[in-house]
């Protein structure tokens, strides 16, 4: 069984794959008609999705997302994480 720790769990939880994919998609990253691609296309194009200057965006804002949640003490969910950093 794997061990995760709490800043991944955090990245899972204010970052996965939800959110993740509504990003891509407000920065037009998913490809469009998937279902007529096959597998190894699609696989292919999800996969180099992951490589683009928006998806290290993500990745960088994440992650100082989730240092600053952990620095803030205890996480209290998305929703409430998100109401403090808007009232910012």
């Amino acid at each position: 069984m794997d061990s995760w720790t709490r800043p991944q769990i955090l990245s899972m939880l204010e970052g996965g794959n939800e959110q993740l994919s509504t990003f891509f998609r407000r920065h037009s990253i998913s490809p469009e008609n998937e279902s007529h691609m096959t597998p190894n296309i699609s696989n292919c194009i999800f996969e180099r999705r992951y490589e683009t200057k928006a998806a290290q965006f993500y990745r960088k804002n994440l992650d100082a997302h989730v240092k600053h949640l952990l620095a803030n003490g205890e996480y209290k969910g998305r929703e409430a994480a998100r109401k403090k950093k808007l009232s910012k």
